[in-house]
């Protein structure tokens, strides 16, 4: 088995070979404790959705901006083409920090083979370059092209027949790099980086383009020294954006491996029936006012505790109704209502009592009432369609008492909140989601053999 397993030592994390634990300490799951690693998760997942809606901001507003601009009649096709080659330039650089973070898009698995990665690789994260211990060259060249791109638009807003001339000089500066670039790979490294020379094409391109557009403007009406004082400015701020990002880029990766690894990890049989083993066995309500769902004679039973007017516990249906169709034979679901008051003027128990009448007391299937009760959640709506062999008061007369025994079981085993679910009556640890369902139910039907412990329960 190939999973990870996270250690705390010390306050050290460590990794741990999960063949070593097997080996030397039989029975780790039953001591590990996982809040320390959900905590983490927990953490690089609030890290990984700053980053997301911070990244949704920026697109929004860099489209917002060409829009504009370009509705404002600002932008012609060549000032879209200099903003085409601009934002080629930023996906070649995201491209290869992403390689460089082992996370290569698909642009890069295609064009460039194992080879090319390395020598690109290889040249960014070269020390001939002064900086490289707080900026690589792929990071420099992203703050560029975000920073040439920023400042075109802004000076095609304010002067939109000289905008080409605006940023010569700051095109013409960058050049300075392609030297540095083309050196490392051809006397350093002894080999050349696709996307390196792709990037530095695109700087040319754009140079000897703006070159053409020179001729017609007056070159002596501009000062230089303020151009470049501007864009100075404007490239500071954006480096200080992104290596203030940059931290919550690194969680984001991690958060990504550190989740697909958990999930391996808790999904495995042997685990999965580790963290099963110490949870504690409730059994199931001593009542009638259950609504049974699939084989009732099935090795694997779910209890479920629920509200009628639950939001998550409709969510936590849907999932059941789709095993359902897959396992019905193998699988059973013993549905339990808990309600927070008994008058009849409540409307958890007035459903309730619905519900249940109709699954015991008509011709209609339960799963059929459970699925139009949980589309419909209107007790008025629900009664149009659905009318009970019973009366209300008949019902209520059955079902109250049942529905107190299932209150009073839950008080006692300290169950608040709904859903619940319960497997052959353990409860469901609180660190797998209803959704796990969907890989634990055909896990458990594969390895029967697990639900053998204490005649057939899963603790």
């Amino acid at each position: 088995m190939k999973a990870m397993i996270f250690f705390v030592v010390n306050s050290k994390e460590e990794f741990l070979n999960s063949g070593l634990i097997f080996h030397n300490w039989k029975g780790i799951f039953l001591s590990i404790k996982e809040e320390q690693l959900f905590s983490k998760i927990k953490q690089l997942s609030n890290n990984k959705t700053i980053l997301n809606k911070s990244s949704f901001i920026i697109i929004i507003a860099l489209v917002s901006l060409i829009l504009f601009f370009y509705q404002n009649k600002s932008l012609n096709f060549s000032s879209l083409f200099i903003i085409s080659l601009n934002f080629l330039g930023i996906f070649f650089s995201i491209s290869l920090i992403l390689a460089k973070k082992g996370y290569p898009t698909n642009f890069i698995q295609k064009f460039c083979n194992t080879r090319d990665n390395q020598n690109c690789a290889q040249v960014f994260n070269s020390k001939v370059f002064p900086f490289y211990d707080y900026i690589d060259l792929a990071e420099i060249a992203l703050i560029y092209f975000i920073s040439t791109s920023v400042a075109f638009l802004f000076y095609t807003g304010i002067n939109p027949d000289a905008k080409f001339f605006l940023l010569t000089p700051i095109i013409a500066s960058s050049l300075l790099l392609l030297p540095i670039t083309i050196f490392i790979q051809w006397k350093v490294i002894k080999a050349w980086c696709k996307i390196c020379l792709m990037i530095s094409t695109s700087l040319l391109i754009q140079a000897f383009f703006l070159l053409f557009e020179l001729e017609t403007i007056n070159i002596s009406q501009y000062n230089f020294l303020k151009i470049y004082g501007n864009f100075s400015i404007l490239f500071l701020l954006i480096a200080a954006i992104w290596l203030s990002i940059r931290s919550f880029i690194k969680y984001y990766f991690k958060y990504e491996w550190l989740e697909v690894e958990y999930e391996k990890f808790k999904k495995n049989p042997v685990v999965f029936h580790g963290v099963m083993m110490q949870q504690p066995f409730f059994g199931t309500p001593d009542t009638n006012a259950a609504i049974q769902l699939g084989n009732p004679n099935a090795k694997i039973r779910l209890q479920i505790i629920s509200g009628p007017t639950c939001v998550p516990c409709a969510v936590t249906h849907e999932t059941l109704k789709s095993l359902l169709k897959v396992y019905n034979e193998e699988i059973s679901f013993e549905i339990f209502f808990i309600v927070d008051s008994f008058s009849g003027d409540n409307e958890n128990f007035i459903s309730a009592i619905n519900l249940l009448s109709l699954a015991n007391h008509s011709s209609f299937e339960k799963k059929e009432i459970l699925d139009e009760w949980y589309q419909l959640k209107n007790i008025n709506l629900f009664r149009e369609k659905y009318l009970s062999e019973q009366s209300f008061e008949m019902a209520a007369e059955e079902f109250k008492p049942e529905l107190i025994k299932v209150f009073e079981w839950c008080e006692m085993h300290k169950i608040d909140k709904t859903p619940t679910i319960l497997i052959n009556g353990a409860l469901y640890s609180e660190y797998y989601s209803s959704d796990d369902l969907y890989i634990i139910i055909p896990m458990l039907i594969e390895n029967l053999s697990l639900n053998d412990i204490r005649k057939t329960s899963l603790v």
